[in-house]
């Protein structure tokens, strides 16, 4: 049995688990982890075969270095949809 690790205190995290500690939607992190494994964006993930992993301390410097005023993380979600 293992004992379940808050999210706030794990390493790597889900899309899911990002989106509840970041209030960011889930579908952001999956997209931008897309356009990250084609070197196209830069958020602080790795992938386990198909499975999205976010490093979670590296998210928190991320979202500090993003938090200027100019970025506006709808953008990413809709120049994507648009490439659909």
């Amino acid at each position: 049995y293992m004992e379940q690790i808050p999210v706030w205190k794990k390493y790597v995290i889900t899309p899911e688990e990002a989106s509840l500690l970041f209030a960011l939607p889930a579908e952001f992190f999956r997209l931008a982890g897309h356009l990250t494994k084609k070197g196209i964006y830069d958020l602080p993930c790795f992938w386990s075969g198909s499975h999205l992993k976010i490093n979670r301390m590296k998210m928190i410097e991320w979202l500090n270095d993003k938090s200027d005023g100019r970025e506006d993380f709808k953008d990413l979600i809709s120049e994507v949809e648009k490439e659909k």
